[in-house]
């Protein structure tokens, strides 16, 4: 991906994502195809271009996200100069990232449709979306105003 002066390494998972004018967006592929890597990658980018985002990343449980798609961030955002720049706090309790454009990005699961009531967001991310319940993914979405991957 090229911006300006600043270009990053993707693959085809981050130009279908970004690309779709779809408002759910899916992704299927086997395990180490990189789409997590990916579509957080894509996320971050987003939240470092575009004011005021608000970027929901749901996982099945805390315990698999942070080995898994809060580690990718953590790994994107420092390993990248631009993107390290935009980020004004990192709140690793709270697992949330706010950048310099106001967007932010959260890192959470919900035990319940109940639960996932709560928040209104612009984009969502269900990481590993055949291990979370069908009425926390309909709860979430419902509540995200522009995609949901």
């Amino acid at each position: 991906m090229n911006s300006g002066t600043h270009k990053i390494q993707t693959n085809p998972i981050f130009f279908w994502t970004a690309n779709s004018e779809k408002q759910v967006v899916v992704h299927q592929g086997g395990t180490s195809s990189g789409k997590t890597y990916s579509i957080i990658q894509y996320l971050i980018y987003e939240a470092c271009s575009k004011t005021d985002l608000i970027i929901t990343v749901v996982g099945q449980d805390i315990p698999n996200l942070k080995v898994g798609a809060y580690r990718d961030a953590e790994k994107i955002v420092y390993s990248d100069p631009f993107f390290a720049s935009s980020l004004i706090n990192h709140n690793r309790s709270e697992r949330s990232m706010l950048f310099s454009t106001g967007s932010k990005i959260e890192f959470t699961s919900y035990s319940d449709g109940i639960d996932a009531r709560s928040g209104k967001r612009t984009h969502s991310f269900f990481n590993e979306a055949n291990g979370i319940n069908y009425e926390i993914f309909e709860q979430v979405s419902l509540r995200t105003s522009e995609k949901v991957i």
